[in-house]
Formats: structure tokens, C-alpha cells, sequence
């Protein structure tokens, strides 16, 4: 599965049932893509960039993003007082896999 299609799955069931977030840890950060970023980046204050991923073969596409470090538990603490269920996706491997 590429970066480009784990994201539209997220969102995706994000969607279905919107209380889910998906976090990707990515280092020493967390980073909220996509439509789940521009959605809780005004409830967390952070501001929200772009970075380009493959869509598919022929093109690429800026997809949003928030992130904020993995040990500053403030952020996944709020979004947890707001209802949201967050799910961490870890990265094995250069990959990003569910955990």
C-alpha cells in the first residue's frame, strides 16, 4: 500500500466513524495527515503544512499535515478530552504499518 493510499483509507474511516484519528509516528513526532489535520489543527493551536506525496504513477498530491512531538502528551491528551480515539500507526522499515 503506498503513503498516498493509507492516508485515503484513513480518512476514509475517519469518515465512517469520526471519532477515529490515525497518527503516524514518524521519529520522534506524531503527524495527523490529510482531512484529520485540518479538522483538529484549530483544536490543538498548531499551525497545518503540506507535503507532497505519490498519488499514483502519472502524479503527486500536497496532502495536509500536523504534527507535534511523541513526548508532549498535551495533544493526544486533548484530542482524547474531545472524544477522539487516536490509533497510532508506527513506521517499520521505512513503511508505515498499523500497530
Amino acid at each position: 500500500m503506498t503513503e498516498s493510499e493509507l492516508i485515503q483509507r484513513c480518512e476514509i474511516e475517519h469518515l465512517k466513524y469520526g471519532d477515529e484519528l490515525h497518527l503516524f509516528e514518524v521519529g520522534d513526532f506524531y503527524e495527523i495527515r490529510g482531512i484529520e489535520a485540518t479538522e483538529v489543527a484549530p483544536l490543538l493551536n498548531l499551525p497545518i503544512s503540506t507535503r507532497e506525496y505519490d498519488a499514483c504513477i502519472r502524479y503527486k498530491e500536497r496532502v495536509a499535515i500536523i504534527d507535534f512531538p511523541k513526548n508532549d502528551t498535551k495533544y493526544v491528551e486533548e484530542l482524547k478530552r474531545r472524544g477522539y480515539y487516536c490509533v497510532v500507526l508506527e513506521e517499520r522499515n521505512g513503511k508505515n504499518k498499523e500497530g
